[in-house]
């Protein structure tokens, strides 16, 4: 792993972290020449030792250029760092302002549900486009969603990686063997006792775990493993014991569903996370398109919020404080911070027209 402020390629100061995917850990990094920012993704070291990872490596780069989405990572170039006798490939991406999804689920618990779904949605968008090219992600897990807050607009998801890339053309097949993923989990999961956590193994589907056929209905699954996740604050899967029973709770033990433990659900989304959430994969939500159609049918059925307009007015000038400082650990605003964001926001937001207020504001 490299550390913050390491050269690359004699180009590019690495900052800090933002996230990290099967083959790859992504920084904000800083050109030295110019002092502009970007995201920069490098091989993890044990990666780049094996010639098929570097293969998937590079073609997970062009497929991101191929890909035109806004929650998939936009690739500008690429490069190769030489280090004594290593050589680590990397690929420059446009910055991003914020920190990936599992930070946020850490940091706050769980996300308000239309956050939640809204955020699903669009990684399932981005998802179905790999699915039409007859690639199945096979890592869609938290750490490899990173939450982007442009300055304007609301948030927006960001694939940072294409995971295994199992079925991507001109690529060696990952090997199939359940037991390489779960090794490389081990440390994640020997950190939770009480069953999978926050790493990849609690969002593999059942069919992954038992070595079978893996396709797009395994990043269904997973998923809804996210949405669970964030809409709830736990994962719906846990067991005591350690790696093996937490994979038998994934593949035999049934979830408690969302409207069990949780009230004021919208309509149909507990149903909605049951369905993807299915043991049999031809008993889930088919694709990750009709996904995104059920997703918009239970946002459609929510009810019209009523507006705090003092409230919307201080999350819009936090907002703004936010995007401009890149402050990442800040949390919440008490109410002294939101009555003084409302001084501010009288002051420079006066003459401005509330549609952009509103559109700023969460």
């Amino acid at each position: 792993m490299f550390a913050p402020g390491t050269l690359i390629d004699g180009r590019f100061r690495l900052e800090r972290k933002l996230g990290q995917g099967a083959n790859g850990v992504v920084y904000r990094a800083r050109q030295v020449a110019s002092g502009q920012e970007f995201a920069l993704k490098l091989m993890l070291p044990e990666a780049a030792r094996s010639l098929d990872a570097r293969a998937r490596f590079g073609a997970e780069g062009e497929l991101a250029q191929t890909i035109q989405h806004r929650s998939v990572m936009e690739v500008l170039g690429a490069g190769l760092h030489v280090e004594a006798n290593t050589s680590t490939p990397y690929t420059v991406m446009t910055p991003m302002v914020g920190e990936s999804l599992d930070i946020v689920l850490l940091r706050l618990g769980a996300l308000p549900v239309g956050t939640a779904l809204s955020i699903v949605r669009e990684v399932a968008s981005a998802l179905d486009e790999l699915h039409e090219l007859g690639i199945t992600h096979g890592d869609v897990k938290p750490a490899v969603v990173f939450v982007h807050r442009p300055f304007a607009g609301g948030l927006v998801p960001k694939l940072l990686d294409f995971g295994v890339l199992q079925g991507a053309p001109s690529v060696p097949a990952p090997i199939p063997e359940p037991r390489a993923a779960a090794e490389a989990d081990v440390e994640a999961d020997e950190a939770c006792p009480s069953g999978p956590c926050s790493g990849a193994r609690a969002y593999m589907s059942p069919e992954r775990l038992s070595g079978g056929l893996v396709d797009a209905r395994a990043d269904v699954w997973a998923l809804g493993v996210m949405l669970y996740r964030a809409i709830s604050g736990a994962l719906p899967f846990v067991a005591a014991g350690g790696l093996a029973a937490g994979s038998r709770a994934i593949r035999l033990a049934a979830h408690t569903p969302l409207a069990e433990c949780m009230a004021s659900l919208p309509v149909g989304a507990s149903e909605l996370v049951d369905r993807c959430l299915a043991k049999r994969p031809e008993d889930r939500v088919p694709s990750a398109r009709a996904l995104v159609a059920e997703i918009d049918r239970v946002l459609a059925r929510r009810p019209v919020p009523q507006f705090d307009v003092a409230r919307l007015l201080a999350l819009a000038a936090f907002k703004r404080e936010v995007a401009r400082d890149d402050y990442h650990a800040q949390a919440e605003p008490d109410a002294d911070s939101i009555a003084s964001a409302l001084l501010r926001v009288a002051d420079t937001w006066d003459n401005e027209p509330a549609l952009r207020v509103f559109s700023a504001a969460e």
